[in-house]
């Protein structure tokens, strides 16, 4: 089985354009999307319909999903940071509308595929908490703990935008890493993962597939997007 790996498009459609049709030569029997299609992009509707039509076998729940709803008309920002975030909320609200973002909600946070004898489990952040983020400098004991409701011998999660694979005993958690915006390596790549399953093994493949980031960029720039500056900050630009 092969299974395709999607996670964090964060409403840049040209990252997860570039991502479909990469997938198009690899063939994957199965896409899994592990959560948080919006903020921080100008484009959720097209990507949202975009990734609809891909017909994933996962659709995974991202914290910045539930904020769709979490962020409700009573919310009062205490400070500029949470205006801010309140600012990317409405705009992918007023774009989104309510049957997409009701679509958005019905998805669980953790969902598991079994093939081949072995047990996957994928999740956004965490199994427990799709806000919660796994990091590879964690301690073993700190990683056991998000481990001890996971049946299967690997967790593929996402969030951090970070790519890294670590051995916890004799299980293992992947991060491919984000479709847009780097974690810590000011990548311009769209990133995401392919895992091959056979009975006596699992293959984990990343890929990176190249987009005009600077034209994500300035179409963020172009329509004043709220605090845009910081996510160029995050592709190296000053």
């Amino acid at each position: 089985m092969k299974i395709a790996v999607v996670t964090d498009i964060h409403a840049n459609i040209l990252a997860m354009e570039a991502v479909a049709q990469d997938l198009k030569d690899q063939k994957a029997d199965v896409l899994v999307f592990l959560g948080d299609l919006v903020l921080d992009g100008t484009h959720p509707t097209e990507v949202f319909d975009l990734l609809e039509s891909l017909d994933p076998f996962i659709w995974i729940k991202g914290n910045n999903d539930d904020l769709l709803i979490d962020a409700d008309d009573s919310y009062f920002p205490n400070n500029d940071f949470e205006k801010i975030h309140m600012e990317k909320i409405l705009w992918a609200r007023e774009r989104l509308g309510a049957t997409r973002i009701n679509s958005l909600m019905t998805h669980s946070i953790t969902q598991n595929i079994e093939e081949a004898g072995h047990v996957l489990t994928f999740c956004h952040g965490s199994p427990d908490s799709n806000s919660f983020a796994i990091r590879p400098n964690q301690t073993f004991s700190e990683l056991e703990k998000v481990l001890k409701n996971v049946s299967g011998e690997m967790l593929i999660c996402g969030h951090t935008h970070r790519r890294f694979i670590i051995s916890v005993g004799e299980r293992t958690i992947a991060n491919f890493g984000a479709v847009s915006i780097p974690g810590d390596d000011f990548s311009h790549d769209a990133r995401y993962g392919i895992i091959e399953l056979e009975e006596d093994r699992i293959a984990l493949r990343p890929r990176d597939c190249v987009y005009d980031t600077e034209r994500f960029l300035k179409e963020m720039a172009a329509f004043d997007y709220p605090d845009y500056k910081t996510i160029m900050g995050k592709f190296g630009y000053p």
